[in-house]
């Protein structure tokens, strides 16, 4: 069956979500027929922007998010990192084909805005594309972060082969991608299944979202190192985690907690 243009789209955006092999080239790789798109992930934590052809990532950065900040501090970041990445890979903007971005919580994917980032406070009702759009002068797509993912499991990963799927990523926050007949199930605002902000305990703890209880507020990367701390403070006997940071509480990230348990 022909894809339709929407899924076609879905599929260039897939690539932009730097979700593809990784292939470090610190110099201009030779021209093909596919052009070079660029994929934008605004985390809560960091933000990694890409330069993908075809299945292969050309070139990544990572810079920190400084999620805590005035607007014009992130989008400044993300600026940074799309000038960077193309320095690296030696393209000019006129030679990418498009830019897909990515971000957390809800969004109006028609319109191109960031309507709300529980974890980044300042993306409230940002106009990415557009602005994307006046400063480098390429179409741009935007949809939230665990819908692309979720679609690109579906489309090259442990997906493959099943009409529907269901995805779970756990990082700074919770987030669920519903993937039904190779598309993606978002809604309005791409929120139509977030699971992170589901409440399981109506007196449990403050989720960033602003209600108590969230799955986000136990289960995220973020509420496991917060968690962690709070029982090391308490200890009284020694720990393997606390071994791994040399005794800095402040040290310990969701990595060092995955390595404590391994």
């Amino acid at each position: 069956m022909r894809r339709s243009p929407v899924d076609k789209r879905a599929a260039r955006r897939v690539r932009c979500a730097s979700l593809c092999e990784h292939v470090s080239e610190r110099r201009r790789p030779e021209m093909s027929d596919e052009r070079a798109i660029i994929g934008i992930d605004i985390g809560g934590t960091k933000i990694a922007t890409g330069v993908v052809r075809g299945t292969r990532v050309l070139e990544r950065v990572l810079l920190p998010t400084p999620a805590d900040r005035p607007k014009e501090e992130v989008l400044h970041q993300v600026f940074a990192s799309v000038d960077l990445v193309l320095e690296r890979t030696g393209y000019h903007i006129e030679e990418i084909e498009g830019i897909g971005v990515v971000a957390p919580g809800p969004l109006d994917p028609r319109m191109g805005t960031l309507l709300y980032s529980p974890n980044i406070p300042a993306l409230r009702d940002i106009p990415i594309a557009r602005l994307m759009r006046e400063r480098y002068g390429r179409p741009v797509l935007v949809e939230n972060d665990a819908n692309a993912a979720g679609l690109a499991e579906a489309l090259f990963g442990a997906g493959t082969g099943y009409a529907h799927v269901f995805y779970v990523t756990v990082s700074t926050g919770i987030g669920t991608g519903v993937i039904l007949g190779g598309k993606i199930y978002g809604g309005r605002t791409g929120m139509a299944v977030e699971a992170g902000h589901v409440t399981i305990d109506y007196e449990g703890p403050l989720c960033n979202c602003g209600h108590r209880g969230c799955i986000e507020a136990f289960a995220s990367g973020t509420a496991i190192t917060r968690r962690t701390k709070e029982k090391l403070r308490q200890a009284t006997t020694p720990s393997h985690l606390l071994d791994l940071v040399a005794g800095d509480l402040e040290a310990i990230t969701p990595i060092v907690v995955g390595e404590a348990a391994r």
